[in-house]
């Protein structure tokens, strides 16, 4: 349902094109203002959560490169719990949107969670890149 959802954003967006770029989301009017706004700030959480994510990565890599090949390995263990976020986020925030079942704030509702989950993992993976005592 949620890659419906996507799918249907990604190609309305294309009809729109400029509009969406227009719309100024500290004065929105309609539902479809607000769920261009919302979506737009989900898109700009998880850019930072991808940036956040590489330097996880590259802390996790770093720290495997002082153990031996039979360790366990702190990337994979990174790539498992982002994996299993990753599920678990777009679950619960499918939930969420229920609040509003059918109505035209499901969108809304989504996309606010995916954006509010999406900072609070981002703030998890800058504190791994940043390891201890850093």
């Amino acid at each position: 349902m949620r890659a419906i959802y996507l799918l249907a954003i990604a190609f309305s967006s294309l009809s729109v094109g400029s509009a969406l770029a227009k719309t100024d989301c500290s004065n929105v009017t309609t539902q479809v203002e607000m769920n261009n706004c919302t979506y737009e700030n989900y898109q700009l959480a998880d850019k930072a959560l991808n940036a956040a994510y590489a330097k996880a990565m590259a802390f996790m890599k770093q720290s495997d490169s002082y153990i031996g090949p039979d360790e366990k390995r702190a990337q994979d263990a990174l790539v498992k719990a982002q994996r299993d976020w990753i599920a678990y986020r777009d679950s619960a925030c499918v939930s969420y949107g229920f609040l509003a079942r059918g109505g035209t704030l499901v969108p809304t509702l989504e996309n606010q969670c995916l954006a509010k989950l999406t900072e609070q993992r981002t703030k998890d993976l800058k504190d791994i890149a940043q390891g201890l005592g850093n």
